[in-house]
């Protein structure tokens, strides 16, 4: 069957050239992670799993959005799926089909043709990072959104100029309880009759007349009431996938050539409990390292905010293939859950 023309291959190549440039410059945003379904019980001895991605929970799907929705990246709130029982008849492994996007415009335009491939292809290369100033925004929450992307939608990352990563990281020690463990402290019974021996002891040596000394009220004033942030914890399973899939994507937006179209990598992730400020350079799963350990070169910003409630950390990196530069600030971060809902959800997104 003969191929219909195509009066857009007729026009002049330069006349193409920024027609690609025109649609190139639409602005776009998708919002990816994944979502609990309401009412799913994975303990149940015959429960099937809803999602064969790795690393996700047994009853989350993922859960896309064509645009920027800070509610898909709530930590305090987070997003719970209703299923239809008729939609919960169908197979499992395609309960995610509803929420497959349409090709992003680069990926789109590339797959129109062979013409229109090498051309474009050719073009983004030489194409400079600031001739537009739109481009693909990704949003990705921490750390669904990265096994999301990674198993349904790589081929994002080659398009984006930005990636935004937000979440939280939950402790190792509340990851596994047998740590706890590891360093026992001492029974109850050992410490009173410790206690109690002193008492003796000291009883019996001190002079007479100290015994109205030893008997006189002594004030203690309470330690300061310690603020839990009351955050589900991740499966070690999932951390350990989404550190994988964290050193791919920053290794791959941020290599020793920097990509023709990317320009910022952002990351704001909490970390829950007022004692997590080591854990933030000394746990080797902490996305922050490994976002750091995987950075190639580049001009690094960080803010690091200290709260009662938690500590966060923002990172933001732009590509610099001649030099890797580091700056960092350190911030006092509030003790209200809002105030660390709002360090994780940027609040100048999506208009920076």
């Amino acid at each position: 069957m003969p191929s219909s023309r195509s009066f857009f291959l007729e026009l002049p190549t330069e006349l193409r050239l920024h027609i690609y440039d025109f649609a190139l410059s639409d602005s776009d945003a998708i919002t990816i992670t994944s979502a609990a379904v309401a009412g799913d019980d994975p303990t149940n001895k015959d429960y099937i799993p809803r999602t064969s991605i790795p690393g996700l929970p047994p009853n989350h799907i993922p859960l896309i959005r064509s645009h920027y929705d800070p509610s898909l990246l709530s930590i305090n709130n987070p997003v719970t799926v209703p299923i239809d029982p008729a939609e919960d008849e169908k197979p499992r492994s395609a309960h995610h089909q509803n929420n497959r996007l349409p090709h992003p415009t680069p990926l789109a335009l590339l797959q129109t043709s062979h013409q229109i491939h090498a051309e474009l292809t050719s073009h983004l290369h030489l194409r400079r990072p600031h001739t537009s100033g739109g481009g693909l925004s990704l949003y990705l929450s921490y750390p669904y959104g990265l096994l999301v992307i990674k198993e349904l939608y790589p081929t994002l990352l080659r398009q984006a100029r930005c990636v935004y990563i937000s979440g939280y990281y939950t402790l190792k020690s509340r990851l596994d309880p047998h740590l706890h463990q590891l360093t026992p402290s001492p029974p109850a019974s050992t410490s009173t009759s410790a206690s109690a021996s002193n008492s003796t002891h000291s009883t019996r040596n001190s002079p007479a007349g100290t015994s109205q000394a030893r008997g006189r009220l002594r004030l203690r004033l309470p330690s300061p009431r310690r603020i839990q942030q009351q955050l589900q914890p991740h499966s070690t399973t999932t951390t350990s996938t989404a550190h994988a899939v964290l050193g791919t994507l920053v290794r791959r937006v941020l290599p020793p050539t920097p990509a023709p179209l990317f320009r910022k990598l952002e990351m704001r992730i909490f970390y829950p409990e007022e004692s997590a400020y080591s854990s933030v350079w000394g746990d080797e799963q902490s996305p922050i390292v490994e976002a750091l350990r995987n950075i190639c070169g580049g001009n690094i910003d960080m803010e690091v905010w200290r709260g009662r409630r938690g500590s966060g950390v923002l990172l933001v990196a732009r590509p610099n293939p001649t030099s890797r530069i580091i700056s960092t600030i350190w911030r006092r971060l509030g003790d209200s859950r809002e105030e660390s809902e709002g360090f994780v959800v940027g609040g100048t997104w999506p208009n920076e």
